[in-house]
């Protein structure tokens, strides 16, 4: 759960390409808990900041998630 707060932070200040969103979404849903991403530091010039979400963990009530070829489906 602590990957979407990260990501309501950060998501503005990258420039992510599929890649990178594919590989921070299979990240969460997933559960690999704590996920570390770096950025440009916009207060310091063209310094990179690292950003760390922590873990706090949310469980699936309902539904099912089916990993194919590393690709997730919401069944």
């Amino acid at each position: 759960m602590e990957v979407i707060s990260l990501l309501r932070e950060v998501y503005p200040l990258g420039m992510w390409s599929q890649e990178d969103l594919d590989a921070l979404w299979r990240h969460y849903w997933t559960g690999k808990g704590n996920l570390e991403v770096e950025t440009p530091d916009l207060r310091h010039g063209p310094d990179r900041r690292k950003w760390s979400s922590g873990e706090m963990w949310e469980w699936l009530i309902e539904g099912q998630l089916v990993s194919h070829d590393d690709s997730i489906v919401f069944a």
